[in-house]
């Protein structure tokens, strides 16, 4: 079936009947499509290839496949336009973005207009292979590696200092202490790089902290320390609580 207008669509399938489609595409040879739209108007057009509606309860794209791709996007203008563009259903932000389902319909990833992702299990990622790769049958495999979790958001930074006569002030990186809760206390571990009595944290202030040699030494000595402090405007319980949606049904067509 092909269908050919200049001023309005191409082809228009409409069904008022219950689990029935509007237009329903099958191919069964070895390549082709189903259904097939392309829009060829003018960049500031409006129109679409393919637009699904499902009106006010109905799916507006319902895709099946026993062995391929249930749904295949690809973009082919390069960095202009992404394969996939999600707009928000409602003007005033009230609903999901993306929710992915399993086969038993519990609900896995959920996208919320706000940006933030829930995600019931767990997020691996893999970014360029130069080092931690085993090369071997043909094939290259990475080494998976894992992200720690804490019990509330926080942010850490990392350095080296001197220890002269048994004691060092260190600064805090400007661009750091700018990004952290300057009213709670951060923590410090310090690390000495050469024999000493061992170091202790004397003081600290929004700016630093002051580290000392145990009893009372007067080492000089280089030593490495680590600082893990809140975030700032973040106020995140410690190990909330929350509900996991489970068994949402799916909405049919």
């Amino acid at each position: 079936v092909v269908g050919t207008s200049t001023n309005w669509n191409g082809m228009e399938g409409l069904t008022t009947g219950a689990g029935t489609s509007g237009v329903y595409g099958q191919n069964a040879a070895p390549s082709g499509f189903g259904v097939a739209g392309r829009n060829v108007g003018p960049n500031s057009s409006s129109g679409a290839g393919v637009l699904a509606d499902g009106g006010p309860a109905n799916d507006g794209l319902h895709a099946i496949s026993a062995s391929g791709h249930a749904g295949l996007f690809q973009s082919t203008t390069g960095n202009r336009f992404p394969p996939i563009a999600v707009l928000g259903g409602t003007a005033g932000g009230q609903g999901d973005l993306m929710d992915l389902f399993d086969v038993n319909s519990n609900l896995e990833v959920e996208v919320a207009d706000n940006g933030s992702v829930a995600i019931a299990g767990q997020l691996f990622t893999s970014g360029s292979c130069r080092n931690g790769c085993v090369v071997g049958n043909h094939q290259t495999h990475s080494v998976t590696e894992y992200t720690p979790t804490e019990s509330e958001p926080t942010i850490e930074d990392f350095g080296t200092g001197v220890l002269v006569d048994g004691r060092a002030d260190v600064v805090l990186d400007q661009k750091f202490a700018n990004v952290i809760d300057s009213d709670a206390k951060y923590f410090v571990w310090a690390m000495p790089e050469g024999d000493c009595r061992g170091l202790y944290v004397a003081s600290q202030t929004a700016r630093g902290f002051t580290v000392r040699e145990l009893q009372g030494g007067h080492t000089s000595v280089p030593f490495e320390y680590r600082v893990v402090a809140k975030r700032y405007g973040i106020d995140a319980r410690r190990l909330p609580m929350t509900p996991i949606r489970r068994g949402t049904a799916l909405p049919q067509s």
